[in-house]
């Protein structure tokens, strides 16, 4: 039996699932359980105020179909980025999924990055944008034309892991010079170029590193 701490009568919501979420409140928190149909599990303590918008989140997240882009760009457009972002890396296995497949340069993920971009922060966003980075040198394209939509030239244009080693660097950069050797389009010239001065440095960067 599952001792519950509560000063108020404990809330009793329903998934979509029809299984029980618990809402149990003790001063200004709120300890927030689940019933699997076995046991009680705890998910987390909140405040008092955001109990709802928790279980809101948390039911949506369960039920995100995140194989494929149109159910995340569809939940951004009805939710907002914040609320699809909170939902994500509520579980970091999730958002990890999503930074895989935005991962593969493919360019319906890549608008997925754009969308979610907004609602980042701190390592979220930090994992966004060196996940964008690292699909430069698949789609030249569709990278560059995320400068500006909440990326920023040095963050896509950039060596998309926080360690990594002189020749790790190297090879990255010059499969990222080379994607870029290719036209993009006119409208996405001059991105090209500033993108590619920026890697040539960097080049040189790690070239003059001994190992």
């Amino acid at each position: 039996m599952l001792a519950i701490d509560s000063t108020r009568m404990p809330e009793i919501l329903m998934d979509k699932n029809n299984r029980e979420i618990i809402l149990a409140t003790e001063e200004n928190r709120t300890h927030i359980y689940k019933w699997d149909g076995v046991q009680y599990t705890f998910l987390k303590t909140v405040p008092w105020e955001s109990r709802l918008d928790f279980v809101q989140d948390y039911v949506i997240a369960k039920e995100l179909d995140l194989s494929t882009p149109q159910p995340i760009l569809r939940a951004v457009k009805e939710r907002g980025a914040d609320s699809v972002v909170r939902k994500l890396t509520m579980n970091w296995d999730d958002w990890n999924k999503v930074l895989e497949r935005i991962g593969s340069g493919a360019a319906p993920w890549l608008e997925v990055a754009r969308a979610l971009r907004p609602g980042t922060d701190a390592f979220a966003t930090t994992t966004l944008e060196m996940t964008v980075a690292g699909a430069l040198p698949k789609s030249p394209k569709y990278v560059l034309q995320l400068i500006g939509s909440g990326f920023a030239l040095e963050d896509v244009c950039s060596i998309p892991q926080l360690e990594v080693t002189k020749a790790e660097a190297l090879q990255y950069l010059e499969d990222a010079e080379s994607a870029l050797e290719k036209s993009v389009g006119s409208e996405l010239e001059m991105l090209r170029h500033e993108c590619l001065t920026r890697l040539r440095k960097l080049q040189a960067k790690y070239r003059e590193q001994r190992e």
